[in-house]
């Protein structure tokens, strides 16, 4: 098990976090701002297809998100630009990992804030770097 990290680790990344930009958007209205050097990190809300985690809200990613996102992920590695997509493994998991690297981890979800409804599911990890 790690510790807590050292202060100087918790202050270089204090320092790199103050020149970050956080957007809340669309991903295609951010994405479009990516450039090479950036490191592009996307995680997803999940429909409610997916058993293990209920819907959140109505507004989920449909086929059509899916493929608009891949296609994006193909236009970021065209240009060099390295991302990393979290996503509940599932179809439309492997339809966004064709071709990329990618990493099935266990993650632990916390559904309504109880430990007795916290439940342990795949995730997987998807990237070009």
């Amino acid at each position: 098990m790690r510790g807590v990290p050292k202060d100087e680790a918790l202050q270089k990344c204090s320092n790199r976090l103050r020149r970050a930009r956080f957007i809340n958007s669309d991903f295609a209205n951010v994405l479009r701002h990516a450039k090479k050097g950036d490191l592009v990190y996307m995680t997803l809300l999940r429909g409610a297809r997916t058993p293990d985690i209920p819907r959140v809200r109505s507004s989920t990613f449909t086929h059509k998100d899916i493929a608009r996102l891949r296609s994006w992920m193909e236009r970021l590695d065209a240009a060099n630009i390295n991302f990393v997509v979290s996503y509940a493994e599932s179809d439309e998991a492997d339809v966004l990992r064709k071709g990329f690297s990618y990493e099935v981890v266990s993650v632990r979800r916390h559904i309504a804030g109880f430990a007795a409804h916290r439940a342990l599911t795949n995730e997987l990890l998807i990237s070009n770097i």
